[in-house]
């Protein structure tokens, strides 16, 4: 039997997909598909966010919630992949720039 998480976790990734779909219908030269971009980008990094926190059952790293893209870069891309893995290298660059805190400094 499937606890409720492991529910959830299936509609998340359902809805991701189903996103990830509709952004490879839209024109990224249309001015308002442009903005329609812009919002399912932000409900495909909410999904990610949740899917992670459903899989481990921690919550992900906090971030500022910042654009983890240029708008005038994100119209060149041909399809969504590209800025996936564009997010996903610069969230990976920030986690590693992040100062470790350490308490071997004390003496």
């Amino acid at each position: 039997m499937e606890s409720w998480s492991d529910e959830r976790l299936v509609e998340y990734q359902d809805g991701r997909k189903s996103l990830r779909d509709m952004l490879k219908t839209l024109d990224s030269e249309n001015a308002a598909d442009k903005e329609d971009i812009k919002a399912i980008n932000s409900m495909v990094r909410e999904m990610t966010f949740v899917i992670k926190w459903l899989e481990t059952g921690y919550m992900p790293e906090k971030t500022n919630r910042e654009v983890f893209y240029d708008p005038d870069w994100i119209g060149q891309v041909d399809n969504y992949a590209q800025v996936d893995r564009k997010i996903d290298k610069e969230l990976e660059a920030k986690r590693i720039a992040k100062p470790i805190n350490s308490y071997r400094n004390f003496e």
